[in-house]
């Protein structure tokens, strides 16, 4: 029945951090991926009372050994192939990473295109680096080679690459570099921030770079800091990668769905996401040239639309799909008004 039971829902094998007060590590990714309905089987690499940033922590590094057998026991449990992907994030020394990465590696040989995400948490601008330092070497030739997605930020990008990331350009060619090493994609988070005049403020970027090309999202920048935020990303990317949808695909669907309710420019499609305004008119230009929307002039406004001729072949294969359920409901209804009636009968005898 345990075992039913854990392919029925164990999806994710998240190996990091915890704490028992606050929202790091796996007290984030943890609710992060079950609020998008996956289950996550948690080990960890240390337990601490809170954050290590607050004036006082206690709590104990957990040894590479017991490690390796919490996962394995998991592995056990609920069987290896009921993983669908690894997250690796916080490790307190190289040998509890060589032994996170020998779960990853028994985790994808027991399951074709289970996936693993490398979080190659090595510090960041303000604290500068503050794990053990073997662990720059292990990431940049042992984990991240063999990482299907890695989720630095600019800092730990400059420390992987050795390359300066002082903008987008910048952080878009340390990426590729990576890349070129064998992993697979990089979502490069706080990408050095910049000023927008629209907004009269500044703005932070989270860079996305795969096969298909780069894509940056854009986001106001908070003037107060949030440990724990790129842990709830990570639980949430990985949420939705598990789900089949692409960032983009999601974004672009929203804004269709926005669009079915009335036209609208560019400025207001863009105000429910996180999202800069460039980055929606790429999503734009998508739809238009896919024929499912089209943009209109008035003076200096462009407003979007839906266009019906677009949607016309989708309408057209799902009415044929629609007369086909009705006429299957209609001797279904029938069938069952028969079986009904023959009871009736056989109570009245």
């Amino acid at each position: 029945m345990a075992r039913l039971y854990g392919a029925a829902l164990m999806t994710v094998l998240s190996i990091h951090s915890r704490v028992s007060r606050g929202y790091v590590g796996n007290s984030a990714v943890v609710p992060a991926l079950q609020a998008l309905g996956r289950d996550v089987a948690p080990v960890d690499t240390v337990v601490l009372s809170n954050h290590p940033g607050h004036r006082t922590v206690t709590g104990r590094r957990v040894p590479a050994e017991e490690v390796r057998a919490l996962a394995d026991a998991v592995l056990v449990l609920a069987g290896a192939p009921a993983f669908r992907a690894v997250m690796t994030g916080y490790m307190a020394g190289a040998d509890t990473a060589r032994a996170a990465l020998g779960v990853v590696d028994r985790v994808k040989a027991a399951r074709t295109g289970a996936i693993y995400v490398c979080d190659p948490i090595l510090g960041d601008r303000d604290e500068g680096l503050y794990v053990d330092d073997a662990l720059v070497p292990f990431f940049r030739g042992e984990a991240l080679p063999r990482a299907d997605l890695a989720l630095p930020n600019a800092f730990e990008l400059e420390q992987l690459t050795g390359d300066r990331v002082v903008d987008v350009g910048t952080a878009v060619a340390a990426a590729h570099a990576l890349r070129a090493r064998g992993t697979g994609a990089v979502v490069v988070t706080s990408v050095p921030d910049h000023p927008d005049p629209d907004l009269g403020g500044l703005m932070i970027g989270t860079l996305a770079v795969d096969d298909e090309g780069e894509w940056l999202i854009e986001a106001p920048k908070l003037a107060r800091r949030a440990k724990g935020a790129g842990d709830v990303f990570a639980g949430l990317l990985i949420g939705h990668l598990l789900a089949g949808m692409a960032l983009r695909d999601a974004a672009a669907r929203a804004i269709l769905a926005r669009l079915a309710r009335g036209e609208a420019s560019v400025s207001e499609l863009s105000e429910p996401f996180a999202m800069s305004m460039p980055a929606i008119s790429r999503h734009l230009k998508v739809l238009e040239r896919a024929g499912l929307i089209e943009r209109g002039r008035q003076a200096q406004w462009r407003p979007c639309r839906l266009n019906g001729e677009g949607l016309k072949p989708v309408f057209d294969w799902v009415e044929e799909y629609r007369r086909f359920w009705e006429q299957s409901f209609d001797r279904l209804e029938a069938y069952l008004e028969e079986i009904q009636k023959k009871d009736a009968s056989d109570e009245r005898h």
